[in-house]
């Protein structure tokens, strides 16, 4: 199929394909895909998590992944599995055919096609080239140390990251795509490699100055971390009451929209409430049924939270985190000292540049007890030092603070690294000569 030709007039046709992801991470997307629309954009978005409040088209797959997300993935993950333990392969492949078979039927050519080049999503590699159509990757954390992605960007074998792509995937993707488009021979020959390396962009939801990524890129590597970060919101009804009454603060505890916090293994549960029960700061607990039994008198627990309202009260005096990418910026960018509690991929990386930012502390959710809980969460907590690094990576980062054009961009600068001179420097990414030569 020809390439569509379209002016900016006109807007172009762009599809958002991913099949496989969590409800997280539409989070940013929802920006992006928000802002696309008022550039007179058409956005399509091929996904198990719609897009919410944006004028887009929704082509939505993956019913069993979202029945699995509610009730397997917390269960296996809290219990030291990964997702491999899961049906997760299976569910992803029939998502990604199912989501070809929709856009087929649509019978729409599209100018730009945007992936999340894992778990399967690849076939949107393939989709881009039937289309002839520009070509962009999206990450949701640092591409250039996320060492569990086997593809151009990095290779797995490292620390506890399992491994998301191997021939097992690509036979699979390339057989959607021989089922689907049985003759397009030439597409058939293409390794997901070969489309991969010849994307026309990559954004990457991450920020140059966290986890190392201040290095030689691409200039099609295009940094957009904190998307969806926004300045805090009042809060209201019994929410707020609570917030506002915590004399001595609140801690907020959330293991994001994956890990089901009603599911946690009865020893790791136990461990928290009795160190809990003895805070003298309030709790606010995102736990996700009705029945928390034993809960102490100052805590808390709802459904659903405004995380980053809670954040950014003036009240929230730590976080208790997963460590996924998304809160990970959130606590950054609302100034929250975190207990990191990694417990799969990205997450240990996250967890280790909290500790190396000095803005909180890490331990390993299976190693979670109530003696090295209770005393790493004392320092989050009440440690000075951690919540002043907190609150100068936060007022350095914060997206808000941000802003475009030349002239002002050169202003901009000079007056934040006036205000930031700490937390801007080349030490850890220049180096002029080689380790082993001399001088």
């Amino acid at each position: 199929m020809g390439r569509t030709l379209f002016s900016v007039e006109m807007g172009a046709e762009i599809l958002i394909y991913f099949p496989c992801i969590s409800d997280s991470i539409t989070l940013p997307l929802n920006q992006l895909a928000r802002k696309l629309v008022e550039k007179g954009h058409n956005v399509t978005f091929a996904t198990a998590f719609p897009l919410k409040n944006v004028e887009a088209t929704n082509v939505i797959v993956g019913a069993e992944i979202r029945e699995m997300m509610d009730k397997d993935v917390s269960k296996v993950l809290f219990g030291g599995g990964e997702h491999g333990d899961t049906p997760l392969f299976d569910l992803s492949i029939k998502a990604n055919e199912d989501a070809v078979i929709k856009l087929k039927e649509m019978n729409k050519k599209f100018d730009t096609v945007m992936v999340y080049p894992l778990f399967g999503n690849e076939v949107g590699l393939y989709l881009a080239r039937y289309w002839s159509a520009s070509l962009v990757l999206y990450f949701t954390d640092q591409p250039t140390v996320a060492a569990w992605l086997d593809h151009v960007y990095g290779s797995y074998g490292e620390g506890n990251q399992e491994p998301l792509r191997d021939g097992a995937l690509e036979d699979a993707v390339k057989g959607i795509i021989k089922r689907q488009f049985p003759e397009e021979e030439q597409l058939h020959s293409l390794s997901i490699m070969d489309l991969e390396k010849q994307a026309n962009c990559a954004i990457a939801a991450a920020n140059p100055l966290l986890m190392q990524g201040l290095r030689p890129i691409p200039p099609n590597l295009v940094y957009c971390g904190m998307m969806q970060c926004k300045p805090s919101q009042p809060l209201s009804g019994k929410l707020r009451k609570f917030m506002d009454s915590a004399t001595e603060g609140v801690l907020y505890v959330s293991f994001g929209s994956v890990l089901l916090s009603c599911q946690l293994p009865e020893d790791k549960k136990k461990a928290m409430l009795n160190i809990f029960r003895n805070l003298k700061e309030k709790v606010l607990w995102k736990w996700e049924d009705d029945n928390l039994e034993d809960m102490p008198d100052n805590v808390m627990v709802m459904n659903y939270l405004p995380q980053q309202d809670i954040l950014g009260h003036p009240n929230c005096k730590g976080f208790i985190t997963h460590a996924g990418y998304l809160s990970f910026e959130e606590g950054i960018a609302h100034q929250v000292p975190m207990m990191a509690t990694p417990i799969c991929y990205d997450q240990y990386d996250n967890a280790k540049e909290i500790e190396r930012l000095g803005i909180g502390r890490c331990i390993n959710f299976t190693d979670i007890t109530e003696t090295t809980l209770s005393e790493a969460l004392d320092q989050v907590l009440h440690d000075p030092s951690i919540s002043e690094r907190s609150r100068s990576i936060g007022s350095s980062l914060a997206p808000w603070s941000e802003m475009v054009g030349p002239v002002d961009r050169a202003a901009w600068w000079l007056e934040h690294v006036t205000k930031h001179k700490e937390e801007y420097t080349f030490e850890n990414f220049y180096q002029k000569y080689p380790k082993s030569a001399s001088k």
